[in-house]
């Protein structure tokens, strides 16, 4: 099925637009988690509370961003397709722009999903860590000297 009017062309680069935001967006995540790892990796704590507190804000914004996606997607009769599908309902000038959009999307969620994986795993080895720290290290009186 192959949209050729305005207001669709209209609506395809408004969801290429919004998927150029979701590129932005998943590299400024994935940069966050490379410096967590990063971070943590260097003993440096402190660095990783700001680490996820801004994390945590670009993850609203993705979500805000997904959410309008999946809208668009759905306005052009999409809803619910991977990207493949997508492209293969898509007219020539569509798939040109939307193809290469696909591609980055796809290499950008590879380098997440790795940034993600390393830094969780970095964190769950200081943790450890730092149990084994705490659990060799004396216990604190509960009680003072009188009692």
């Amino acid at each position: 099925m192959a949209f050729t009017d305005s207001s669709t062309d209209e609506a395809v680069s408004g969801f290429s637009d919004t998927l150029e935001q979701l590129l932005g967006l998943m590299g400024s995540i994935s940069e966050l988690e490379e410096a967590k790892a990063e971070a943590a990796s260097t003993k440096q704590h402190q660095k990783i509370d700001g680490l996820l507190k801004e994390e945590q804000a670009l993850i609203l914004k993705l979500r805000g961003l997904e959410q309008l996606r999946m809208k668009q997607a759905g306005a052009l009769g999409w809803q619910g397709l991977t990207f493949r599908q997508i492209l293969e309902r898509a007219d020539g000038g569509q798939k040109k722009l939307l193809s290469p959009l696909f591609d980055k999307m796809n290499a950008q969620l590879r380098r997440l999903t790795d940034s993600k994986d390393s830094a969780d795993r970095i964190l769950r080895l200081r943790l450890k860590e730092l149990e084994e720290a705490l659990a060799g290290a004396p216990q604190p009186r509960l009680h003072d000297s009188y009692g």
